[in-house]
């Protein structure tokens, strides 16, 4: 369902075939197949992207947010789950955040971005992302870009 929300957006996901969103089995990093035709600066290539991932249980104990109405939500939570991206390759910011908005859509939860402190119901959250994806790709200078072909799925799998 995520993978295939990619695509609304020009992007060809394609998870390794081991990653389920089991917090049981798959915290740590997450593969992923990406083409994105229609965007010059990556090329019409596959790349290989990654982010990690972690899990953890949830109980609302105070208001997190100054919005109340993410309050109101965040207090029906029970998970949190974290994405983390790293600069390199570059797609790993892209992924990275486009997953976590979608996440939220998925679950009807928050996003929550330490960079600006802000809480985003799943309505805003794509929003705020195209924003992020944009303005980090465009202030990359062109000798910045690092992509990472896709050849296989690492260890083979």
């Amino acid at each position: 369902m995520i993978a295939g929300r990619f695509a609304d957006f020009g992007m060809q996901c394609e998870f390794n075939p081991r990653f389920a969103l089991n917090p049981a089995k798959d915290a740590g990093l997450v593969e992923a197949r990406l083409s994105m035709p229609g965007l010059s600066q990556y090329g019409d290539v596959e790349m290989l992207s990654s982010f990690e991932i972690s899990f953890k249980d949830f109980r609302y104990a105070s208001p997190l947010s100054v919005d109340p109405k993410a309050n109101e939500k965040l207090k029906a939570c029970t998970a949190v789950v974290t994405v983390r991206m790293h600069a390199t390759p570059t797609s790993a910011v892209r992924v990275g955040l486009f997953f976590a908005a979608f996440l939220a859509e998925l679950t009807d939860g928050i996003l929550y971005t330490p960079r600006s402190d802000n809480y985003f119901q799943a309505t805003q959250a794509l929003e705020h992302v195209l924003q992020e994806v944009a303005a980090y790709e465009t202030q990359l200078l062109p000798e910045d870009w690092s992509i990472a072909p896709f050849i296989s799925w690492p260890n083979g799998k």
